[in-house]
């Protein structure tokens, strides 16, 4: 990636944290407006996540594939060397799998969870 495109997605990051914190202030106090900006807010993550999951899994498996590699011909692991192939295929599938699940699908979870929580009947009424 650029340095345009890092410096592009932290800026977007503090930017969302200050928005993150203005909500849950507002949520907090039981504003009906902080509820809905939170619903959109999570929504607009939840599209985002999707797309960025999508975009960047080729990327995600070629580096786990590289890592995987490294760790085998750094002696990290013992390996006979005609199983070579197919153990740095096995490190490199595992390492994919929980980068997706750490990167991706627990933050869709908990932010789906978030949405379904706040457009419960009971949540709504305490925000009125």
């Amino acid at each position: 990636f650029s340095n345009e495109i890092i410096t592009a997605y932290i800026l977007f990051c503090i930017i969302m944290s200050i928005v993150g914190i203005i909500l849950g202030y507002g949520l907090l106090k039981s504003k009906e407006i902080a509820r809905k900006m939170t619903i959109a807010v999570s929504s607009f993550e939840l599209i985002l996540t999707i797309i960025i999951m999508r975009l960047s899994i080729s990327d995600l498996k070629q580096y786990c594939y590289s890592g995987a590699r490294v760790l085998i011909e750094n002696g990290k692991m013992n390996i006979e060397s005609g199983k070579l192939a197919i153990e740095i295929d096995r490190v490199a599938n595992s390492m994919f799998q929980s980068s997706i699940v750490i990167s991706f699908l627990i933050p869709m979870v908990i932010t789906i969870a978030v949405i379904i929580y706040l457009t419960r009947p009971m949540v709504k009424e305490q925000f009125k």
